[in-house]
């Protein structure tokens, strides 16, 4: 049996995971979008992007407490919740995208006007 102090740790390196997971789904929508231009992937707006949806993500499952309770991996209320969380956040960033110009990152199509690069 874990003590809580172990349990605690464990969360938290699921919650990393869960991070690491949506900013590399970024970068490499990113990277793809722009055709393998690394200048591009690692703009500070890309880092902006990340940082956004990472924070998101995060407080998303601190209110499901998918980090916090005791349950079983891989167990059917644990994809529920994260299946709400990844949801959340996902529709977060669309409204955001969808706001903000120009955008942080590329909403795939089309390539924004006013970087073309032709005249």
């Amino acid at each position: 049996m874990l003590t809580h102090a172990q349990r605690g740790h464990r969360d938290l390196r699921w919650a990393a995971l869960d991070a690491s997971a949506w900013a590399a789904a970024l970068f490499a929508s990113v990277w793809l979008r722009y055709d393998f231009r690394p200048e591009r992937v690692f703009a500070l707006d890309t880092w902006i992007a990340v940082a956004g949806v990472v924070v998101v993500h995060l407080v998303a499952g601190a209110v499901l407490r998918l980090y916090g309770r005791s349950r079983v991996r891989g167990s059917y209320e644990e994809a529920v919740d994260l299946t709400i969380a990844v949801a959340v956040t996902a529709v977060v960033l669309l409204v955001w995208l969808l706001i903000v110009y120009p955008p942080l990152v590329p909403r795939s199509s089309p390539a924004r006007p006013d970087r073309w690069p032709w005249p």
